[in-house]
């Protein structure tokens, strides 16, 4: 989503911008403007889901930005009003051009932002609502393509028609409200590219849409078809979305369900690169033949930590691959599911947990997304390469993990301390993680905590009137009689003796 935030007091600006956490509330842009002509450039020019406004400014008011904002064809955003007064007047002014809420000057930030959540909310609800269905020939059109019309509703369709049918997939850096609703917006104000009509777009799965584009026209062929499309996307770029788009030559009503699954068969076999445009009249099913990298010569580069090789060796692999033919989307999840396994024997091969090291959301997140594209593989083959090959660098250093393991549990002597927790923290298998840490301190993990709890429980019993239970307790140990029995093995006495005796001598 995008955001433009309007006051003739540059000050007042500046402060919105940076002292509200905007991308967290989904916002990918903020726009500035000074006064009202400014705002009407930007809003003519961008697609902007929400405005933030003051309402009394000199070149044109906040209530006349509206006003003129209701009277545009396209689309409409949502106002929020910034002012210095509680007027009533303004109030029901702003409600007759139907603002969302106005927020009252000196702006809260924890209040507005309140205020910019709920707009949110009601911005998701609304391009909800119209991607569900709303706009019924948009529906229609999905059914027939789909097979899934009846002969009522097929009659409402105008069948003397050219068609283009595409696969539009959203690229991860974009925010899928957005997506949704400038495209919903360009079906709306029925914008026409290369005589082709957007008729109809909708969801297919995950960041998959269905696009339909007609045109009454008779003549058109397939390089008015394609300009059509490259227009589209050249719109979309401009308004901030990048989509990779598998498209169809014109064809006439009666074979649209034919040529929409052959567009998404398409689109389920091929691999494709981030933001292509790909006519399925250039398309030939590749042959499903997998030739596997040469994972020795990985394996060498991985021994030899050269993250940069091994990056560089994958960018070839690709490149020759896609280049024979042979770079279809199971081939991708082949190549993907085989390098995951190398990894892991790699890293097991030095004592490293590759299910704790790769435990996270970014591993998540790209392996999510790692077939969408050539590029997205590429880029989790990076990240694994690069997670792996820092670690192993760090473990090689067998001080490092030792020095790290110490600093740890020196700082978390009442936290859980065991052989598992530890080894999770360096991402190495238990027995291995204290054979590395006897080896550089001369002492077990479990000797070392033990002395460094019990040096802990000395200082509080002598310097705090903690109670004996209660010191216990603030360096790790919940049973007292274990507690108790660690002690006296240290200190020769238990706590309580200890105490006495140390507090008579202090005094």
């Amino acid at each position: 989503m995008q955001v433009l935030l309007v006051d003739d007091d540059r000050y007042i600006v500046s402060a919105l911008e940076q002292q509200i956490d905007w991308q967290p509330l989904g916002f990918t842009k903020v726009w500035t403007a000074y006064n009202m002509v400014q705002s009407q450039k930007i809003l003519a020019e961008e697609a902007i889901d929400l405005v933030v406004s003051d309402i009394e400014m000199p070149q044109g008011s906040g209530l006349e930005l509206l006003a003129w904002m209701r009277k545009q064809k396209f689309y409409q955003p949502l106002f929020v009003f910034l002012t210095n007064y509680a007027d009533f007047n303004y109030a029901q002014k702003a409600l007759e051009y139907q603002s969302f809420d106005y927020v009252l000057k000196p702006v809260d930030p924890d209040e507005f932002t309140l205020t910019v959540k709920k707009a949110v909310k009601r911005i998701q609800e609304d391009a909800a609502r119209r991607t569900a269905g709303s706009t019924q020939p948009s529906t229609i059109w999905r059914q027939y393509v789909t097979g899934r019309i009846d002969s009522a509703d097929q009659a409402k369709l105008p069948q003397h028609t050219l068609n283009i049918v595409s696969w539009c997939h959203a690229d991860h850096a974009t925010d899928l409200t957005h997506v949704q609703e400038v495209i919903w917006r360009l079906y709306h104000d029925h914008f026409t590219f290369a005589a082709f009509q957007l008729v109809s777009f909708f969801h297919i799965q995950d960041r998959n849409y269905g696009l339909i584009f007609s045109t009454p026209s008779r003549s058109e062929n397939t390089g008015s078809a394609q300009q059509a499309v490259q227009q589209f996307q050249q719109k979309l770029k401009e308004l901030g979305i990048s989509v990779s788009l598998l498209t169809s030559p014109p064809v006439p009503f009666t074979k649209l369900p034919q040529t929409y699954s052959e567009i998404h068969d398409m689109a389920e076999k091929r691999a494709i690169h981030r933001g292509t445009l790909m006519s399925l009249a250039d398309y030939q099913p590749q042959a499903d033949t997998y030739v596997a990298p040469d994972y020795n010569q990985i394996r060498t580069l991985l021994t030899a930590h050269n993250t940069d090789a091994v990056i560089a060796y994958f960018r070839d692999y690709l490149r020759r691959t896609d280049a024979a033919g042979h770079l279809t989307r199971d081939n991708l999840a082949r190549l993907r599911e085989d390098f995951i396994q190398l990894m892991y024997v790699a890293l097991q091969e030095q004592q490293i947990s590759a299910h704790e090291l790769f435990k996270n959301d970014t591993f998540a997140q790209l392996q999510k997304r790692s077939l969408n594209s050539i590029e997205s593989l590429l880029e989790f083959i990076t990240y694994l390469v690069k997670t792996a090959v820092t670690h192993m660098t760090f473990i090689d250093r067998h001080d490092n993990v030792a020095l790290q393991l110490k600093n740890y549990i020196d700082q978390h002597l009442g936290d859980d301390l065991s052989r598992e927790v530890l080894a999770d923290l360096v991402f190495l298998n238990p027995d291995y993680t204290g054979r590395l840490f006897k080896e550089e301190y001369g002492l077990s993990l479990t000797s070392y905590i033990i002395h460094q709890r019990v040096q802990q429980a000395e200082y509080l019993l002598i310097h705090t009137n903690l109670s004996i239970q209660k010191v216990a307790e603030t360096v790790g140990y919940t049973n007292f009689s274990y507690f108790t029995k660690m002690f006296k093995r240290v200190t020769d006495m238990p706590p309580m003796q200890y105490r006495q005796s140390h507090q008579k001598t202090s005094s």
